[in-house]
């Protein structure tokens, strides 16, 4: 089986430089991988409404469409700027979707994927943010309020989620690397994390930062 994890592209429109590159190697992926796991944050701001999406993404949404298109199952782990999907992603693409962590098994091997923001308990002011907007009166009213609205919105608060500003106030490091291992310790063969955006490997070496396929 090949397999591709991508996490923390967050794309912000259609001007963004790193949607480029992004494009290309989906479009290398087309007919070549059988899965497609999105471990969260594909996208700098994503809200669903329906049978509406951000016209920004509409190149990102369909090197998706093709890939899925040509045979690959696309599985999205929701992260902690792309949680309300829509119908593009359940009826179009088919992906399934989990607003939680994974578990992977496959080639004999079992791997723990998650996003990676509920890895550090002791960030209470991000969980008590996150269980806010993910409440369903949150959601309620954000499919009610135009799409442009929730963009600016959104937009504005961007910069509070991500994981380099989090790390600029706890050793997220340390603490990614603690909670692999206790993963690892529990019998898991892999741990794949996203957030973090300082990419390593398991024993913390930097990584290429450059778009990659990792055969499980």
């Amino acid at each position: 089986m090949k397999a591709v994890f991508l996490s923390d592209a967050h794309i912000r429109d259609h001007r963004d430089p790193n949607l480029p590159p992004l494009l290309d190697f989906l479009e290398a992926q087309v007919g070549r991988v059988d899965r497609l796991y999105i471990v969260g944050d594909l996208f700098d701001t994503w809200f669903a409404f329906p049978r509406t999406v951000f016209a920004e993404y509409v190149p990102l949404l369909g090197a998706l469409h093709r890939v899925h298109r040509a045979g690959a199952r696309i599985i999205y782990l929701a992260g902690n700027h792309d949680f309300e999907f829509g119908n593009f992603f359940t009826d179009v693409i088919e992906a399934e979707i989990h607003p939680g962590d994974l578990v992977v098994e496959a080639d004999g091997r079992r791997a723990y994927v998650a996003h990676g923001d509920l890895v550090n308990p002791a960030d209470r002011k991000y969980r008590l943010l996150r269980r806010v907007l993910r409440s369903a009166p949150a959601r309620w009213l954000g499919r009610r309020l135009p799409p442009a609205l929730v963009w600016r919105i959104a937009g504005g608060m961007t910069h509070h989620f991500t994981g380099e500003e989090i790390a600029r106030r706890m050793p997220l490091g340390e603490i990614f690397d603690d909670f692999a291992a206790r993963k690892l310790a529990e019998g898991f063969d892999t741990v794949i994390l996203g957030h973090l955006h300082r990419p390593a490997s398991g024993d913390i070496r930097p990584i290429s930062l450059d778009y990659g396929v990792r055969r499980m």
